[in-house]
């Protein structure tokens, strides 16, 4: 989002810079001599008292360049048809810091235009200090201006300047997306714009607990405060899948967050405690798998982990039975998929169609942890052995355009979306079992 919004600024300050009108500057300068102090014998007439009397006056002189009687007078003896008011608007004059000069800058929109009437407003300028500087019964000026510098025909425009113009765009659209992200961030996805974003019930909320270790779980257990949502999640699931008859459920996200497989681990020890038969087909390798110590709170085994897991059914003729794992809830079990990297080769063998039709037949209930399962189907056939897909969703409005292009995938490969989970971020400091809890493994496999 933020990308697209830089981009959009962008691309507005260029249209901008290309639809301005282009101008171009011609500068001149002048100096302001003191011929009435030249005699610099006598004190008060000393060229130190000049040069700060001179400077006084030029800061006076530079509000003079831009007056539109001035301006007035430029345009008649040049006979041109310009408006005063605009030509006294496109002058600037300024003097540089501890300087007896004075900076003239006219802008137009020729390159010849703008040297003519440089040379002419500094002329008339010149004559009004004369005028001014003057005085009655005296030859010489105390101050006379003298052009040291004539104005020169640009070679290029002055404006619009396009880097400018580039990098204002980019800093407002940059601002633009970090505001709008920020702002989305924090507004709530509800339930009510889930269900009409994916036409399917939501199954219910759960909370994601923050620790302070900065690792997050999901917490089914019956000792959790919270253990209600499991339990709406539960009726609600049932009667989604007792109507279709579904028994074999993948559990995704919409862009392929971890969140979904806290969520598909907790759903499979709900139904397990429900009383229901639930094996959890993980999609990720074991926390101990990885590290080789004990796996860590938020993974769904505590000792050691299998010697055989999915990715070695797969590759060899093991039965099925061999690579299960028992929980400490006897209607829980859990299929892990060993040390493979990538979860792809696993669905998009045919061997594992026929695991998870032996696993249909001995669990009631199937759960496939499969986070990125949107970017899977359209190139694996893993589609063929999914009852449904449940879809584990953050309660950002952020997660709406990923919802509706992971549904395109579905519709596509037609494949049922079964309900959507919403997850709700909890910075609670809570004390209550993880979900992993419920698949601490006995010694030994088997059911």
């Amino acid at each position: 989002m933020i990308a697209i919004f830089t981009l959009v600024g962008v691309a507005v300050a260029l249209a901008l810079s290309l639809s301005a009108r282009t101008m171009f500057t011609a500068t001149s300068e002048l100096f302001l001599s003191t011929p009435r102090f030249g005699n610099i014998s006598l004190p008060p007439d000393s060229p130190f008292l000049a040069d700060g009397f001179a400077q006084q006056r030029a800061r006076s002189y530079v509000r003079l360049a831009s007056r539109v009687d001035l301006a007035r007078r430029v345009v008649q003896k040049l006979g041109i048809d310009l408006a005063p008011e605009k030509l006294a608007a496109a002058t600037t004059a300024w003097t540089p810091p501890d300087t007896v000069m004075i900076d003239l800058a006219v802008s137009a929109s020729s390159p010849e235009d703008a040297k003519i009437l440089t040379d002419a407003v500094t002329a008339e300028l010149a004559a009004d200090i004369r005028s001014l500087e003057s005085r009655s019964g005296q030859v010489i000026p105390v101050v006379e201006p003298v052009v040291t510098n004539s104005a020169q025909t640009p070679s290029k425009p002055s404006s619009p300047n396009i880097i400018v113009y580039l990098l204002f765009g980019t800093s407002m659209g940059f601002l633009a997306g970090v505001t709008a992200a920020a702002f989305l961030h924090w507004r709530r996805l509800d339930t009510n714009e889930l269900e009409r974003i994916t036409r399917r019930p939501v199954l219910g909320v759960v909370v994601v607990d923050q620790g302070s270790s900065g690792s997050r779980s999901v917490d089914p257990s019956p000792t959790n405060s919270a253990k209600w949502q499991w339990t709406d999640v539960l009726r609600k699931l049932a009667v989604e899948t007792d109507r279709a008859g579904d028994r074999v459920l993948a559990v995704t996200s919409e862009n392929g967050s971890e969140t979904s497989s806290f969520v598909a681990a907790g759903l499979a020890s709900a139904c397990a405690r429900a009383g229901s038969r639930a094996v959890l087909v993980l999609g990720r390798p074991l926390a101990g798998e990885e590290s080789g110590n004990n796996p860590t709170p938020t993974r769904s085994v505590h000792s050691k982990s299998s010697e055989i897991g999915l990715a070695d059914l797969i590759v060899g003729t093991s039965p099925v039975d061999d690579a299960l794992l028992r929980t400490d809830n006897d209607n829980l079990y859990c299929l892990p998929r060993a040390d493979l990297d990538s979860v792809a080769p696993i669905v998009a063998s045919e061997r594992f169609q026929t695991i998870v039709g032996e696993l249909r037949e001995s669990f009631d209930v199937v759960i496939l942890d499969v986070p990125r399962l949107f970017e899977l189907i359209p190139c694996t056939p893993i589609s063929g052995c999914i009852d449904s897909v449940v879809l584990v969703v953050p309660e950002t409005a952020l997660a709406k355009g990923d919802i509706e292009s992971g549904l395109r995938v579905l519709r596509d490969k037609k494949v049922r979306l079964l309900g959507s989970i919403s997850i709700a971020n909890s910075f609670r400091s809570v004390h209550a079992l993880d979900s992993a809890s419920a698949f601490q493994s006995r010694e030994g496999t088997g059911r």
